[in-house]
């Protein structure tokens, strides 16, 4: 996979990063928040055919635009189980923001029951990284690396919501983002990318 296939797009009130991986015409939306207006108009200009939904853990900044996307393009939606609570709890959530309730999505295929699949013509790799959230996940595309809220540039997620915790998300970035190689691209939920190599070595918060 090429870096140029992937359509970043960052918006709302948590400047949440959310993507669009193109390829041979057809589109895996990557963690639909705020931006999924902006979404449905990419893939409409592109002239794109969505295939599914995956999403790197189920907070609102994640989640707020899987049901909209779901409802206009009927694709499927991947989320790690362990965060369904978090769907369960996402119209209290728009309240206590602020923001516009589009609807709780349903999971069409649990992540904790699959380790890859074959999507829009790509091999995507899921690989378990509990700490922000119990569900967290890592998406990988070959050398690329969908990290979430797990870890950002020269950060990590928050562990002082529900279900979150320090010394777990410490554990998951040592045993699963370290593992990694070197070279590999961390695309995270916010902020800018990075690489494995750089964190291991420059990132505060878990240094190897």
């Amino acid at each position: 996979m090429d870096r140029k296939q992937i359509i970043p797009i960052t918006s709302g009130l948590f400047q949440q990063n959310c993507f669009i991986v193109e390829n041979e015409g057809q589109a895996l939306i990557i963690d639909p928040g705020e931006g999924f207006r902006k979404v449905s108009e990419i893939i409409s200009q592109r002239a794109l055919q969505p295939m599914a939904i995956l999403c790197t853990h189920g907070h609102i900044d994640h989640v707020l635009g899987v049901a909209p996307l779901q409802e206009q393009f009927k694709i499927p939606f991947y989320m790690h189980s362990a965060d369904h609570y978090l769907l369960d709890n996402l119209e209290r959530a728009c309240q206590k923001y602020g923001l516009p309730y589009h609807g709780t999505p349903k999971i069409d295929f649990d992540i904790a029951g699959i380790k890859s699949a074959e999507l829009a013509g790509l091999t995507v790799e899921f690989l378990h990284s509990p700490g922000h959230t119990p569900g967290g996940v890592l998406i990988r595309f070959e050398k690329f690396v969908f990290s979430g809220d797990t870890i950002f540039y020269r950060g990590i997620g928050r562990t002082d919501f529900p279900g979150g915790n320090f010394d777990t998300l410490q554990k998951s970035i040592r045993k699963v983002v370290y593992t990694l190689p070197d070279d590999t691209e961390l695309i995270p939920g916010h902020s800018r990318a990075t690489t494995v190599g750089e964190e291991k070595y420059q990132n505060p918060f878990v240094i190897l």
